[in-house]
């Protein structure tokens, strides 16, 4: 890959005098001074295909104009993702720092007291076919019904404790160490953000200093790539 330099002449006056001739009739304007001449060679921080060139040799140009641009369309897709996501550990974030909502808790209630429900019926099956049992000496119910019947009320029972320690957190709302890591998860797409933003700053080549475009080495050319500290011309 060619090396791509673009240097910017930039001039400046220090000192300027006129004066009077001898002869009343005629006028001489005379300068005197110092030109501060100096040569700033540019580059890219990031590498990319270039997409603008703005400036050509011989311009004059101020400090703070654009030069040229690298090809951003897949940072700022990036940086929209990462904000897109963002949001949602912001709304997450949320949803753990303002605990759970009336209307959720109320549910909870109902599905522990359906669960409830359920266990004394499976509960009530097994004591009946238990007694069926009992009082035919087995002949009246099988065992496999027995046994199916607690199998049944030992997963009833199950999931009424479930649902118990679910209201249960639902009460006390979100734990401190949740509440961290979500902020932490803001953080890293806030950082990510960041990131992508600097780095479609970074397409962006600016004058430092008001000056003239001065041939480079190799002229860019659009779609060219740009490495990273390859130098425009």
């Amino acid at each position: 890959m060619h090396n791509r330099t673009l240097g910017i002449l930039g001039m400046a006056a220090l000192a300027l005098s006129g004066c009077g001739g001898k002869d009343a009739g005629k006028t001489e304007l005379v300068l005197q001074g110092n030109v501060d001449v100096r040569q700033v060679s540019l580059a890219f921080e990031d590498s990319g295909r270039v997409a603008q060139v703005r400036a050509e040799e011989g311009d004059s140009v101020k400090a703070g104009s654009i030069l040229a641009t690298l090809d951003t369309v897949s940072l700022n897709l990036q940086a929209e993702e990462a904000r897109a996501q963002g949001e949602v550990q912001r709304q997450n974030l949320l949803r753990l720092r303002n605990g759970s909502r009336p209307e959720e808790i109320a549910q909870a209630q109902a599905r522990l007291t359906s669960a409830e429900a359920e266990a004394a019926r499976a509960e009530g099956d097994l004591t009946r076919l238990r007694g069926i049992a009992a009082s035919t000496q087995g002949r009246g119910v099988s065992a496999q019904d027995v046994d199916h019947a607690s199998k049944t009320a030992l997963a009833a029972r199950a999931r009424a404790r479930e649902q118990a320690e679910a209201l249960r957190l639902a009460r006390r709302g979100p734990r401190a160490e949740d509440v961290a890591g979500g902020e932490a998860q803001v953080k890293a797409a806030q950082a990510q953000v960041a990131l992508l933003q600097h780095r479609i700053d970074q397409g962006v080549l600016r004058a430092p200093v008001d000056g003239v475009v001065r041939a480079g080495r190799v002229r860019p050319r659009l779609g060219a790539l740009s490495g990273r500290g390859h130098y425009l011309a």
